[in-house]
């Protein structure tokens, strides 16, 4: 999740073919999980979501599955929904319940 939000994908899609060629910003996955000021997994109401997903987990895979599986499902585009309010934070996205993916420059 942190990697797609992070923009992880750079150029990926070659005119006049169907093939995809993904062109990542960073060489290590670290940068792509580093806390920071819009993946604030630090954050009380983030790691009050994540401690419980983690303690589940029998592997790093089923968390990352969980975690994916909760947003999938509990966490709605505020355009889906109707909603302008403008998230930014992961920890803000959980307080809304909603998210309108925006671009950090």
């Amino acid at each position: 999740l942190a990697f797609a939000a992070r923009g992880g994908f750079g150029n990926y899609i070659e005119k006049g073919t169907k093939t995809i060629n993904i062109v990542p910003y960073a060489d290590s996955i670290e940068e792509y999980l580093k806390c920071d000021n819009g993946i604030d997994y630090d954050n009380e109401t983030v790691a009050e979501l994540s401690d419980p997903l983690s303690r589940k987990a029998d592997h790093e895979r089923d968390f990352i599955q969980a975690a994916y599986e909760f947003v999938r499902d509990h966490i709605s585009h505020s355009a889906d929904i109707g909603e302008n309010k403008i998230t930014c934070t992961a920890s803000e996205v959980l307080r809304a319940d909603s998210v309108l993916w925006t671009i950090w420059i």
